[in-house]
């Protein structure tokens, strides 16, 4: 357990990960080349740094992201309590002085890293890790990566209708997970955007549905010519795809 003794550090998830794996990997019951690794919220930044320093692993799938360099909007934008508890288990009782240890708390120099296939399920108006972090990741990841997003939805999945009517994250994890155990063929678009509870898939970076004006905009894509909830942020063309 973290907290007063035993501090949370920056890397230091990383070592009991490899204590963590080390040890199932030498019990007898276990298959050591069947092993992934699954986590959720502030989890999504632990799996994502174990995933790095783990060749072995068959996948890491992560929900309810956690990928923002700093973690600024989890910590002082959100509810006090986050904060308080991570300063508790950091060891630090003085705010500037964890504010500068909170810093260090980054995905920065461990995506390129990542051998293993790697999974995002994530709500598009995340209000605890805005979503364009998980875009930077993704994007500096170089392993087979695939990224689910369900739109208008937040944090923990289960505010809007396309997590009500679409695909339920849990089993989509799961099922995910048994097939890089199994070894199953991975012939899936790298971009699901879950819109009005059914899946659009796309060979397309995961920006898509804000940087294009109109579904018009992309003749790539596939999305229907009916969507009309797009909006225009940044850009208004899809000028990059990612190589599988």
């Amino acid at each position: 357990m973290y907290g007063a003794g035993h501090p949370i550090t920056a890397t230091n998830f990383k070592d009991t990960g490899r204590a963590a794996l080390a040890w199932m990997r030498s019990q007898p019951e276990l298959d050591p080349d069947r092993i992934a690794v699954f986590a959720v919220s502030f989890g999504s930044f632990v799996a994502t740094q174990v995933a790095s320093i783990d060749e072995r692993l068959k996948g890491c799938a992560v929900a309810y992201v956690c990928h923002e360099p700093g973690l600024n909007t989890l910590f002082n934008m959100a509810s006090p309590t986050f904060k308080l508890r991570f300063m508790y288990m950091a060891g630090y009782e003085d705010e500037t002085e964890f504010d500068r240890f909170a810093q260090t708390l980054t995905l920065e120099g461990v995506a390129d890293q990542i051998k293993c296939p790697y999974l995002v399920i994530a709500g598009e108006d995340d209000e605890l890790s805005p979503i364009e972090y998980t875009y930077d990741l993704l994007d500096r990841i170089k392993a087979p990566k695939q990224l689910v997003l369900y739109q208008a939805e937040k944090h923990a999945l289960h505010s809007a209708s396309s997590s009500a009517l679409g695909p339920n994250w849990g089993v989509t994890i799961a099922e995910w997970i048994k097939d890089r155990l199994d070894g199953s063929p991975w012939n899936q678009k790298i971009f699901s955007w879950i819109w009005r509870g059914r899946p659009v898939l796309s060979n397309c970076p995961p920006v898509i549905p804000r940087y294009l004006k109109s579904a018009a905009d992309c003749q790539e894509c596939g999305f229907p010519t009916n969507l009309t909830i797009l909006t225009n942020w940044k850009r208004r063309r899809c000028v990059i795809q990612w190589k599988k």
